[in-house]
């Protein structure tokens, strides 16, 4: 399949007016798409503006009730910049472009409105019915297994699945496992597999369906949500994601100038307060969510109940500490001081001259991926991906941790949600909500059927 990239659109928390003239955005603009399509012959990246010149203007979309030639609203096919991010369409009454444009794209195209909370995606091994059934009957297998494993369990015991996942917990299951393991640890409480059947297989365009207001946001992790029967589909999935899906070699670039800067501190730091004379560069890092975060819980956490109540367990006295934040007071981080070097991208701004401050999130997220250990938010999804790009670290360099894919990462927070603070010190399934965590499955031994002598340095 050819696949066809949404309009650029406003990105939730990524307007800055002061940056640029710039004000929408498309996943190209942070992702080497180009590169991506040029390096694997059986896969087309286009624009949505060409999709509609090729394909729907050619008279080629035909409607799916009167089976006639159908075209986009008012024959747009330029829609950049013209559209309210989808989850936000339904706040916007006198804003009707999206809502016209996508209930237009659901007309002529077959409709995954998969919902992560209810179901998993589930890819068959092979095209055509032989394929769907042998999923069913992975299935069926499951639901016998989890009516054995209600009998088992304590009458009035309400969550069959928690039992199901919580033998996983510090056990890992083998990436090459039966469908019937891997479904296991993947299923969390959902009640049934979306699969991707023969309708879907011989439709010549399908729309994923992303929308808040009908229940259908994409909120969830591809791997927490894509279940595939071939073990070696999901791992080279999970490793495409890992090597190509990465931010573009700008960001990268200025990313690796302040860990360069920042080491260079630490190693001065460790050598002049902490008497290492071995060269010893190795730094700590943070992500310290403020600004406009819902969970106020966390939010409204005081500076000494983060350093008190938290860091202080997991961080050396007089350590460089780098913080990835949106908070702009610096004054709030004066009880940091007292007992760290701190470090913000604030003070690196000369090695980002010339770079969109757009990218400045992300940067801060390579950066902050760094640390020898890490202190993030529970919640934030932001502080979710620089766990994940931990993970392929740890993988790759044998971390202390790497067999189960646990980390060393913390998360600070209050004591009524301490026992979210040591998350990622254990192996877990994939458990709702998915979006508040990264879980191990996406890195955890993901080259399991690549032959290291293949591999290039």
């Amino acid at each position: 399949r050819t696949l066809v990239l949404p309009p650029d659109m406003n990105f939730y928390l990524l307007t800055d007016p002061a940056a640029s003239s710039k004000k929408s955005f498309g996943f190209q603009h942070f992702y080497d798409l180009v590169a991506i399509a040029r390096e694997h012959a059986n896969l087309e990246i286009i624009s949505f503006e060409k999709f509609l010149k090729e394909e729907a203007m050619q008279g080629h979309l035909l409607d799916k009730k009167t089976g006639k030639p159908s075209f986009p609203p008012m024959n747009i096919t330029n829609w950049n910049g013209g559209l309210p991010p989808n989850f936000l369409a339904f706040r916007l009454p006198n804003h009707q472009e999206g809502n016209s444009l996508w209930n237009w794209v659901r007309q002529v195209s077959a409709n995954i409105d998969w919902v992560p909370g209810e179901c998993v995606a589930a890819i068959p091994d092979r095209p055509g019915a032989a394929g769907v059934a042998e999923l069913l009957q992975t299935w069926d297998q499951l639901q016998k297994s989890d009516a054995e494993r209600k009998e088992r369990l304590p009458k009035g015991y309400k969550h069959v699945w928690r039992n199901r996942s919580d033998n996983f917990t510090d056990n890992p299951g083998s990436v090459d496992g039966t469908p019937l393991s891997r479904l296991s640890e993947l299923l969390a409480h959902r009640k049934g597999l979306c699969i991707y059947n023969e309708t879907m297989q011989d439709s010549n365009v399908v729309h994923v369906w992303g929308e808040q207001m009908s229940g259908h946001r994409m909120l969830v992790h591809f791997y927490a949500f894509i279940f595939f029967q071939n073990w070696q589909h999901d791992l080279w999935t999970k490793r495409f994601v890992r090597d190509h899906l990465r931010y573009g070699d700008e960001i990268q670039c200025a990313a690796a100038r302040i860990v360069q800067a920042v080491r260079a501190e630490a190693r001065e730091n460790n050598a002049k307060l902490l008497g290492k004379t071995d060269g010893d560069d190795t730094f700590h890092t943070m992500h310290i969510r403020r600004g406009d975060f819902q969970f106020k819980q966390v939010r409204d956490m005081r500076a000494e109940e983060i350093v008190d109540g938290n860091i202080r367990n997991w961080f050396a006295i007089n350590k460089v500490v780098y913080i990835a934040t949106d908070e702009r007071n610096k004054a709030f981080f004066e009880p940091f001081r007292k007992w760290y070097k701190i470090y913000f991208m604030d003070d690196f701004k000369h090695l980002l001259e010339g770079v969109d401050s757009h990218y400045f999130g992300m940067i801060d997220q390579l950066v902050a991926s760094q640390g020898e250990t890490f202190v993030g938010v529970f919640f934030s999804t932001f502080t979710g991906y620089i766990n994940r790009i931990r993970g392929y670290h740890s993988q790759r360099l044998k971390l202390e941790g790497y067999e189960k894919g646990t980390l060393n990462s913390y998360n600070y927070a209050p004591k009524a949600l301490s026992v979210k603070r040591r998350i990622y010190k254990r192996y877990k399934a994939v458990e709702p909500a998915f979006w508040q965590q990264e879980f191990p499955v996406s890195w955890r031994d993901i080259d399991h059927d690549v032959n290291e002598a293949d591999v290039k340095p």
